[in-house]
């Protein structure tokens, strides 16, 4: 029997369409193991090498489900070390049997195989290929190993150790065998397949399996199926091979799923057949847009190359997710961390079966934002989820595709080609992958496009254009010929050469994104005054955009002689200016004038200037394990006084802060503290008493030849300001070179903004002490210089409530009374310092002292005029709800509300909506939910969407914002302002988890991030929109300007809070100004 984990071929045989019939294996495998989980098949079989083994699990690899093995060997040698591969079958050799392996490994591995003679007691060793261990992807090939095994044991005959002519006896091969060199002290390998095949009956190019994603077809269609939630032959859908074998994420058969596609030239119509235990319940209690995947539902996920629409967005989040539920309630929206909400018009309808449900879906090209039927490759998913109460998340989520964690990993997103009729089986692989090839190969013609409009667009003089255009006419030439060289292959050569034609256009797009750069810097030196010493760029001060060695420059960004801001009193408003040096130039200085109005002045002193600093991290919205040992990925976050005080080499991806004793690396992956900051038992780190600390004002920077240096310029508004523009200017001064002045105007607005309407906090772990800190800078514990410093930095940032995290009560007032002297109004107290105890949630004697325990954190509320007190629940713990009433009923008592952070499903609803005062809700919104929780007379808050941790302001000012007043919150809570896992300024030394920093701190006070600069700005612009609320319902009561004031107000309830959010704002503004005159 051939044992066949990964079932992938369904796309390479002939099914019946109306019965089922799930994916046989390929013709010619006789056993396979791809190790895909669930459990692991690789096991250690000899070795006497000294050897650790700290990693072995099952990963998904550059969309490879693959067998991930970390060996640390404790000496060096050129020992062997050999794994089996559990769960052989034997197999009978013949002249035409062969063994195929795919790995990547950092040093050799070598594919050995034992066999047995039929009938004797010989058995041996049949020793195949080595890989390079280079570190990419190889394929092993054993040709011939019965020829080997004959020849072995016609030795072993020579030597006395087999008896005559069992050479010539049958050969049965008994295990399969991997050889990890031990050439070295570390060593790391991914197993991806190892196959056995007949070779007269296997073709590679025909095997799907090796591909490291699953391919599928969308057939043209002469009429479109009638999308009435019926699937039937009428309808054409046998026309395209259907999608099946859908897996658990822990690579667990799930229920038969059936998926078809078809495509004409106005849309793509999908259906799919989910099928389950005969009379089974479905649920369907979603509404739209509303957690339709708790339901038993159908989810697609589709990443269109040419889309309009999906330009806007990061790579990672361009993708189209559409959801509908058993009962056809529908959902969609962009990639899964967008924020971007989207509204398609297209069409579902499902359908009851005795044993599950069937789906018809029909979606319009239009509404993906492209023209006419595509004729690329789309990356593609479908998946399914069933709900069940009796798991903890109430769903079975299965995919087609093969993920890791969960549905939203476009980088292992299946593949779709479009096209007419229905390919051969063994063709059908090998079509989708030249197609791929060619979408691949858009992306480097779509950017020299636009390399030439920029070149075209200036004088035959320009400074810089010929060499551009040389660099141009040779990357068009190069581009054409691997277009050619695609075209040319052979079906039988796709697969072999897919990997080395891939990484050549990965090569020639990295080449064609720096002539783009270099292309734009022609077009905005020919704009730019000659006697400047910098090319200026301007853009908006709030965006996920980057300015990247070798890569495009943002499309926001365009040359500005001046700047221009408007703000309200009292307000903190950014603005941002790019320097781009054509030379070196070094010991740069930039200073703010102060501002001067017709009836007035502001002070140069509320003009703030930092730098932008780009450095590497971890991750730039989550961990990522490879980007923590390959150096990260470079992200502006830190915002600096002292552009030197962060030193960054970009050769090695090091990031280094600059001290009394010299440079400190702060970017270290050993792991030498805990998941809470704290030092490892035993362990000395270097980073314990590494304490930083910036300038107080901007100090002079050297900008290299070729590069780029961003500043950001916040404005203070004094709170006394008359409305009005005030003019100074932004001087930049460079030694050896002319100073470049930069007109700066501020507009006071005439109003001023209304009180939040949404009440903005955060979670806190840093605790205020009597002694010095363990460690100089943490996030759990300050000292009350560090408290004092970020709580100022909180309120100025709009956070006018933060957490606060104190047990004891004495130290809870004193930390109460800080925030009092720095000016933080008076709102709720949220306490994480008081909290439930998980591990004595059932002591009901413990529960009894809560009452007790709060009532003088209540009592001190209530006589200094605070509006009430929240303690603590058991964090992020749905299932424990109602063990947890018995407490919540004592804070009752004490007169203390409770607040506690809980999941997307709802569960809290159900067990505690009564007595829970404030669930803080993980994002995205839930509107639904908001409604359900007032109704109950509670207030609601979010967390999750994101945490901090991202650097990309732009989410958060996009989340935080009006959007989230629009859902109705009451109160924004994500975690947190700051939590050290490992060192605080390090983002690499910890193995499960990156920092998450809204500021970072220091010996005295704290360094700012771009991304909390976003957040600052979703206060903003829900204050902007609680004005223009606030003004019309003023004007309400003036009969002349009622009908305005109703149309303003329905407007901005519902305004489109996913495009241009400054737009939005000068809009909102406009109509505030328009509305008042009226």
């Amino acid at each position: 029997m051939i044992r066949s984990p990964r079932l992938v071929t369904s796309m390479l045989v002939l099914l019946l369409l109306f019965t089922g019939v799930g994916a046989v294996e390929t013709p010619g495998v006789l056993w396979r193991e791809s190790f895909d989980g669930p459990g692991l098949r690789l096991e250690h079989w000899h070795g006497q090498i000294g050897v650790r083994n700290p990693i072995h699990e099952t990963v998904l690899e550059e969309g490879r489900g693959a067998e991930h093995i970390n060996l640390v060997y404790e000496r060096e040698g050129d020992d062997h070390h050999y794994w089996r591969v559990a769960g052989f079958e034997p197999i009978m050799l013949t002249e035409t049997t062969a063994i195929r392996l795919i790995v990547r490994s950092t040093s050799p591995v070598g594919l050995k195989a034992n066999y047995h003679v039929h009938g004797a007691t010989f058995n041996g060793v049949i020793d195949g290929e080595k890989s390079k261990g280079t570190g990419g992807w190889e394929t092993i090939v054993l040709p011939d190993p019965l020829r080997l095994a004959r020849h072995t044991t016609a030795h072993a005959i020579r030597g006395g150790k087999a008896r005559e002519n069992d050479d010539q006896r049958e050969m049965v091969l008994d295990a399969l065998v991997l050889d990890l060199l031990a050439a070295g002290k570390i060593t790391d390998i991914h197993v991806d397949e190892i196959v056995v095949v007949d070779t007269t009956k296997y073709r590679p190019e025909a095997d799907v399996s090796s591909l490291p994603f699953r391919i599928g077809w969308a057939a043209r269609t002469p009429a479109p199926p009638v999308i009435d939630g019926r699937i039937t032959e009428r309808d054409g859908w046998r026309r395209a091979p259907p999608l099946d074998d859908f897996r658990l994420i822990n690579r667990v058969s799930a229920n038969p799923t059936l998926v078809w596609l078809l495509y004409d030239d106005a849309a793509i119509y999908i259906a799919a057949r989910l099928s389950g235990r005969a009379g089974q319940t479905l649920k369907t209690e979603a509404r739209p847009d509303i957690n339709v995947w708790t339901d038993d539902s159908f989810e697609l996920f589709m990443g269109v190359p040419k889309s309009k629409i999906l330009t806007r967005l990061q790579d990672d989040e361009r993708y189209f997710h559409l959801l509908v539920n058993a009962a056809g309630t529908r959902g969609d929206a962009f990639g899964a961390r967008s924020g971007a909400s989207w509204d398609g018009a297209w069409t579902a309808r499902t359908s009851r079966r005795h044993d599950g449900w069937e789906v018809e879906m029909r979606v319009p090209f239009e509404t993906l934002g492209i023209d006419g039927a595509p004729a690329d490759v789309w990356t593609f998913n479908a998946c399914r989820n069933d709900a069940d109460r009796s798991v903890p998340d109430g769903i079975v989520p299965a995919s087609w595709a093969r993920l890791k964690r969960w549905f939203h990993e476009p980088e292992h997103f299946g593949r779709v080609a479009f096209g007419d009729g229905r390919p051969d089986a063994d063709r059908l692989g090998a079509i989708v992958v030249r197609e791929e090839l060619r979408t691949l190969l858009g992306a480097p013609r779509a950017g020299l496009r636009r390399s030439r409009k920029d070149i075209d667009s200036v004088a035959a003089s320009a400074p810089g254009r010929n060499a551009s255009l040389d660099e141009l006419d040779a990357l068009e030439r190069r581009t054409d010929a691997l277009g050619a060289r695609i075209t040319a292959l052979a079906e039988t050569e796709v697969f072999a050469g897919r990997t080395k034609l891939a990484e050549e256009i990965d090569v020639l797009f990295r080449q064609v994104q720096s002539a783009r750069q270099s292309a734009s810097i022609v077009r905005l030196g020919a704009q730019t005054p000659r006697d400047w010493s910098f090319i200026v760029m301007g853009g908006p001060a709030i965006t996920n955009e980057r300015f990247e060695p070798g890569k495009p420059l943002p499309p926001s960004f365009d040359v500005i002689d001046a700047l221009a801001v408007s703000a309200c009193r009292g307000e903190y408003e950014p603005v941002t200016f790019v320097l781009h040096a054509t030379e070196d130039r070094a010991g740069v200085r930039v200073e703010a004038t102060g501002l001067r109005g017709d009836r007035g002045a502001i002070p140069a002193s509320a003009i703030d200037l930092r730098v932008v600093k780009y450095w590497f991290q971890a991750g730039d919205r989550e961990y990522s394990r490879k980007r923590r040992l390959d150096g990260g990925v470079l992200v502006p976050e830190l915002l600096l006084k002292d552009d030197g005080l962060v030193v960054v080499d970009h050769q090695r991806k090091k990031n280094f802060v600059r001290t009394d004793g010299g440079l400190v690396d702060v970017s270290d992956p050993a792991v030498v503290f805990d998941v809470k900051g704290r030092p490892l038992e035993g362990a000395t780190p270097a980073l314990l008493d590494f304490a930083p600390t910036d300038a107080d004002s901007l100090q002079p920077f050297d900008v290299d030849a070729g590069a780029m240096k961003q500043l950001l310029v916040t404005i203070r508004v004094p709170d006394d300001a008359v409305s009005g523009d005030y003019k100074g200017t932004i001087r930049v001064e460079t030694p050896g070179a002319g100073p470049l002045t930069l007109p700066l105007t501020l507009t006071v607005l005439p109003f001023d903004l209304a009180p939040r309407p949404v009440d903005y906090s955060l979670y806190i772990r840093g605790g205020l002490i009597d002694d010095t800190p363990r460690i100089a800078v943490w996030s759990e514990h300050k000292t009350e210089r560090q408290y004092r410093a970020e709580m100022r930095n909180l309120l100025t940032h709009g956070v006018v409530n933060p957490c606060v995290r104190q047990r004891d009560f004495d130290s809870f007032v004193r930390a109460m009374r800080i925030r009092e002297e720095i000016g933080m109004p008076k709102g709720w107290i949220y306490n994480l310092g008081q909290r439930i105890d998980a591990g004595e949630v059932d002591a009901g004697e413990t529960a009894a002292r809560f009452e007790q325990q709060v009532r003088p954190f209540v009592k001190w509320a209530n006589e200094n005029g605070y509006k009430g007190y929240y303690a603590y629940g058991i964090d992020e713990a749905d299932d424990m709800l109602i063990r947890e009433r018995p407490w919540f009923e004592a804070a009752h008592r004490g007169g203390a509300r409770i607040f506690v952070s809980v999941g997307q499903g709802g569960h809290f609803f159900e067990r505690a909506a009564d007595l829970l005062d404030l669930p803080v809700l993980a994002g995205p919104y839930n509107r639904e939910m908001v409604a359900r929780v007032h109704e109950k007379g509670h207030r609601i808050g979010i967390y999750a969407f994101p945490q901090v941790g991202s650097e990309l302001p732009e989410l958060y000012r996009r989340n935080y914002g009006i959007a989230l007043w629009q859902a109705g919150y009451d109160v924004a809570m994500t975690y947190v302002y700051q939590h050290s896992f490992g060192h605080i300024w390090n983002d690499f030394d910890h193995e499960e988890h990156k920092d998450l920093n809204f500021a970072y701190p220091t010996v005295d006070g704290v360094i700012d991030t771009l991304s909390f600069e976003g957040f600052r700005e979703a206060v903003d612009d829900a204050r902007y929109a609680a004005t223009l609320l606030a003004v019309a319902g003023r004007a309400a009561s003036d009969p002349s300007r009622r009908a305005a004031a109703r149309t303003d107000e329905q407007w901005i309830r519902t305004a489109d809070t996913q495009g241009d959010l400054d737009a939005l704002r000068r809009e909102i503004i406009e109509r505030i100004i328009s509305l008042s005159r009226l």
